[in-house]
């Protein structure tokens, strides 16, 4: 015998360890289960399903999307007008009735104020995949509504370690595991705690990743990887004889230091100021056009779609580079120009 109960539910969940030294990423997927339906379960055997019987068997069908008039305002205004028509004929009843003992003046009662529809959105969430899985172990889950923790699988992953940086924002490296789901079952959507070897960077989330799916998983700043940005020149100048111009050179060196033992791939953005007037001009000193290419040229420095430029390089173990970024920006000097630092 089978039945169904409310009141039981469980979530994905994962812990992600990078063994930095093999370039390995160990991911262990877990169940996190609650359940409140009054039975305590007591050494069971469980299987999670990520199956919704709720959410029905077939596609639901839509009504009509209807555009018209506005029907509420114009009712209302009709209203209004009938029973100014009705009051006026009312009170020239007792003209007409010579000899009478008058008519009776009326008017309509006063239509209720209408009030716009509001439509209600519901917000639906629809599973990517559904999947079984069948926990070996047994389990107990008391009916308390606390959460259980069981372990579904977990597998060791080759991983592509890139490091990725906004100095200006931030002096930090940030690590990232580019890693392909290589197993049989989909990873589900679900929260993710992530580790450096044996120590605890963050928590985040997993979208959910099929199998064969390449996926990344943020590691965190690693210390390993040290940048230094500073300001080296920000000069201003006032140029042309009959038509005063005022020229600002912006110069920036970011110092990358790879202190780690192994060579790693690192990407240093900055941004590059982007002009929205005619009168405004930004030229690029260093580096040179020449030198910058897009995503489709792939260069050393991309030039990203937000304008910004992204140095894309590996520094050997040991190994020191700047970066310099110099570019000056002229507009008419009567003219009130935003965004300058």
């Amino acid at each position: 015998m089978s039945y169904t109960v409310p009141n039981a539910s469980w979530m994905p969940s994962y812990d992600a360890r990078l063994r930095s030294a093999a370039r390995t990423v160990e991911l262990s997927y877990f169940g996190v289960l609650r359940q409140n339906t009054g039975e305590d379960w007591n050494n069971v055997t469980l299987t999670l399903s990520t199956a919704r019987p709720s959410l029905g068997g077939a596609a639901p069908e839509y009504t009509p999307w209807i555009v018209d008039v506005n029907q509420p305002k114009l009712l209302q205004e009709a209203a209004s007008m009938a029973a100014q028509s009705f009051d006026m004929a009312a009170r020239a009843a007792p003209a007409a009735g010579r000899g009478g003992r008058g008519g009776i003046a009326a008017s309509a009662p006063a239509a209720p104020p209408m009030e716009s529809a509001v439509f209600a959105q519901a917000v639906v969430e629809a599973g990517a995949t559904s999947a079984t899985f069948k926990i070996t172990a047994p389990a107990t889950v008391p009916a308390n509504n606390t959460t259980q923790k069981v372990a579904i699988n977990g597998n060791g992953l080759a991983a592509l370690l890139e490091y990725n940086s906004t100095p200006k924002l931030r002096e930090a490296a940030y690590l990232t595991a580019k890693a392909t789901n290589t197993t049989e079952f989909p990873l589900l959507a679900g929260t993710l705690n992530t580790f450096l070897d044996d120590t605890f960077v963050a928590t985040s989330s997993l979208k959910t990743v099929m199998p064969g799916e390449k996926f990344d998983l943020a590691l965190g700043a690693d210390d390993g990887i040290a940048l230094k940005r500073r300001v080296v020149n920000r000069f201003t100048e006032n140029t042309g004889l009959t038509n005063g111009k005022r020229l600002i050179t912006y110069e920036y060196v970011v110092t990358v230091t790879n202190n780690k033992k192994t060579a790693e791939k690192i990407t240093v953005r900055e941004p590059v100021a982007q002009s929205r007037n005619e009168q405004i001009v930004v030229k690029m000193l260093t580096p040179v056009e020449k030198d910058i290419g897009t995503p489709e040229v792939k260069k050393e420095i991309i030039r990203e779609a937000n304008g910004g430029l992204a140095w894309e390089f590996t520094l050997q173990p040991g190994g020191k580079r700047d970066i310099t970024l110099k570019f000056s920006i002229e507009h008419p000097a009567e003219l009130a120009v935003s965004g300058l630092e």
